[in-house]
């Protein structure tokens, strides 16, 4: 140990004190006399916790989840690894197994690491399940499979029969065996996968490229994927799109690589903001951004260390000027008072409100945080914001204009590991689907 310039070494140590039930930071001073007769003072400081967080049981301990959803008749859908395993909760408290995808698709022999990304409920109530996964041999990648499979989330007993495979993606070395007119290709004309969903009008839902831009999807149409957008031939700043959400009037925000996009329904047009208002940036290099974000990603889906992949590089010599890390844009969500949160991978929070920044409600950890990597973001019914990280979770609770940070971590009762999708109730509760398991804030 070294303090004041002195190493001790510190060995049997024993003692033990009184503390009130009052919860929050805490200190205590210790006191501490060493061999030698030379007596100093510790301020140790600490956290005291409730336990608001609970452990919501789903018959398995290994399984992990990634995508949480509620349907509009208030039920909870949960994705899980394992060959995309379904869970579903009724009252908030009891979560079930409903399928496992692979058992469902058994033409498609979905690998045993398939799970589900995203979860999307339409204006229909279907529930897509966004899925994906991959196989190797000899530690070499022979396949990658991935696409949408729905089935209707207001019918009581969901089975096999009511599962329907609406979008294929199947890439093998041996060539595509996915469907004709799969829409999303990158710079190389490759078909590339998406993992990511958004609910949009009319029963379609805008599917997410992870290098081949944005479509809105409907199968009740002759065109299933119109309109399409990528950088190639339209405004978007990307075309590595990893969230999307809407505005109050029907506007599409799409969070990119380069900031946040967005589109007018009505003119059709697209805005782009950047952190750093008139950003020069090498339109060059966009190839070797996006495939830098994507191995991010990939760290990401695979549950590796973010800090590494997001740590000393230099975005000035590599990309061009002023690239920073709150144009990577992850997470999304709009709140109650119309007000957009965007979730960045490195810089924190960003916010908008009547269709502008407002730089000063950018959130870090400097402001509270848990973390400044935000891996997913969702609003409870009192407007709360709640922030899931690779770190824990953090509430924020907006007071004219100013936000008040509370954050939770093992100490409170949430698993180890990132959280990766954040789902509020109609009771008041929110849970938190995670690495290692599905959790429940209730507030008691």
């Amino acid at each position: 140990m070294l303090f004041n310039g002195k190493t001790f070494n510190l060995k049997g140590l024993k003692g033990s004190f009184n503390l009130s039930s009052k919860t929050g930071k805490r200190s205590v001073e210790v006191k501490i006399k060493t061999a030698q007769g030379e007596n100093f003072s510790i301020l140790h400081i600490f956290r005291v916790s409730n336990k608001e967080i609970e452990t919501v049981n789903t018959g398995s301990t290994t399984a992990s989840f990634k995508a949480s959803a509620k349907d509009k008749n208030g039920i909870l859908w949960f994705g899980g690894d394992g060959g995309g395993i379904i869970f579903r909760s009724d009252d908030g408290n009891t979560v079930n197994k409903v399928i496992k995808l692979a058992e469902c698709l058994p033409t498609k022999t979905l690998p045993d690491n398939t799970f589900i990304t995203d979860i999307a409920l339409d204006s229909s109530n279907r529930v897509h399940l966004i899925f994906y996964g991959s196989e190797y041999e000899d530690k070499v990648l022979k396949r990658i499979v991935a696409g949408d499979a729905a089935f209707n989330g207001s019918k009581g007993n969901i089975n096999c029969e009511d599962i329907s495979l609406l979008v294929d993606y199947d890439l093998t070395t041996e060539g595509w065996k996915g469907e004709d007119g799969y829409p999303f290709r990158d710079a190389e004309n490759n078909r590339v996968a998406f993992t990511r969903a958004l609910p949009a009008d009319n029963g379609s839902i805008w599917l997410l490229g992870s290098d081949g831009g944005v479509a809105n999807f409907s199968d009740s149409r002759e065109e299933k994927y119109t309109p399409v957008f990528r950088r190639s031939d339209s405004s978007l700043a990307s075309n590595t799109v990893p969230t999307a959400t809407t505005d109050t009037k029907g506007n599409v925000w799409f969070g990119t690589v380069l900031g946040v996009n967005k589109y007018d329904v009505n003119s059709g047009k697209f805005s782009l903001f950047t952190y750093i208002p008139d950003r020069k940036f090498d339109p060059a290099k966009l190839d070797t951004l996006e495939e830098y974000f994507n191995a991010i990603a990939s760290l990401i889906q695979g549950n590796k260390n973010l800090s590494s992949g997001l740590g000393d590089i230099n975005f000035k010599e590599t990309f061009g000027t002023d690239l920073v890390k709150e144009d990577f844009i992850w997470s999304s969500a709009t709140d109650n008072s119309g007000r957009l949160w965007f979730g960045t991978l490195g810089g924190g929070i960003r916010v908008f409100g009547n269709g502008k920044e407002r730089k000063d409600m950018h959130l870090t950890k400097q402001n509270g945080l848990i973390s400044n990597i935000i891996l997913s973001i969702a609003v409870d019914g009192d407007n709360n914001i709640w922030i899931g990280t690779e770190q824990g979770v953090s509430k924020i609770k907006v007071q004219s204009a100013k936000c008040k940070v509370q954050n939770f971590s093992e100490l409170d009762g949430l698993g180890s590991g990132p959280v990766w999708d954040i789902t509020a109730d109609d009771k008041g509760n929110v849970c938190f689907a995670t690495q290692s398991g599905i959790f429940k804030y209730t507030g008691n």
